[in-house]
């Protein structure tokens, strides 16, 4: 990309360079928020075509939030998740949508795909006449779905056999460790992080020598000549001139 004799990328250039880098990582889970977001049609296709096929040919998992999905796009999802204010209202299949809806009263015939179809049913004021007539069937199946979650400490979602598909909420120290190495090593390539050490070092360093200004006045008064008035008072210059001045001062300093 870097060479490429243009002044600037468009933008679903700019989506798949960035689904890229991502992919030198190599992780077996690959999180995507709204990864087709200012994207045309065909982009948007294209893009989700490639990232099925990488979970396919590389064994991984994709997963990605998507606003309003074409249909060709819709097609290309394995396992469907579709939310409403936080409760899952659909888990599974693309294929087993109909059915499900069907048996909740909710297939009506109109001239919206799938996918439109599901958006517009929970919207809150509809246009379209078809819709509004089941909004009682929508209201109820969204009130089943608050009474499901707030049941118990799991949380649920109706599959096309009546089952339910539940989430195991117990600590895993295994995950915990994997998340408190993953913020730490990120905390540590921060470039904040080389100023808190800094700031912490030299913190201690003139609470240690405000107590042997105390006991030792003679030496804290060498100490202030030869380190505090160095031009170079970083973390690395004030070290340097720290051990210079105990190789040098502090035999004599010292009773």
């Amino acid at each position: 990309v870097a060479n490429v004799g243009l002044s600037s990328l468009s933008g679903g250039e700019r989506k798949r360079v960035m689904i890229a880098v991502e992919f030198t990582v190599g992780a077996d889970v690959l999180i995507l928020d709204e990864p087709t977001s200012g994207l045309d049609s065909h982009l948007a296709l294209e893009l989700v075509h490639m990232l099925k096929t990488y979970a396919v040919e590389h064994n991984k998992i994709v997963i990605m939030t998507i606003h309003q999905p074409g249909t060709g796009l819709f097609e290309m999802i394995d396992n469907l998740y579709f939310f409403y204010k936080g409760n899952i209202i659909y888990q599974g299949t693309v294929p087993e949508l109909d059915l499900f809806l069907e048996s909740r009263g909710l297939l009506v015939s109109t001239c919206l795909s799938r996918p439109e179809l599901l958006f517009e049913m929970f919207t809150e004021h509809s246009i379209i006449k078809e819709v509004r007539d089941c909004k009682p069937q929508v209201l109820k199946l969204i009130e089943d779905r608050k009474a499901e979650s707030a049941a118990g400490a799991t949380s649920t979602a109706m599959t096309l056999g009546g089952g339910r598909f539940a989430f195991n909420w117990s600590v895993n120290t295994s995950h915990l460790a994997l998340i408190y190495k993953r913020s730490a090593v990120l905390t540590l390539r921060g470039l904040g992080f080389l100023s808190i050490l800094t700031i912490f070092v030299l913190a201690l360093l003139f609470a240690w020598l405000k107590l042997v200004a105390r006991v030792a006045p003679p030496f804290f008064s060498l100490i202030s000549e030869k380190i505090l008035p160095q031009e170079d008072f970083t973390f690395t210059g004030a070290v340097s001139n720290f051990m210079s001045f105990v190789d040098k001062e502090c035999p004599a300093a010292l009773p």
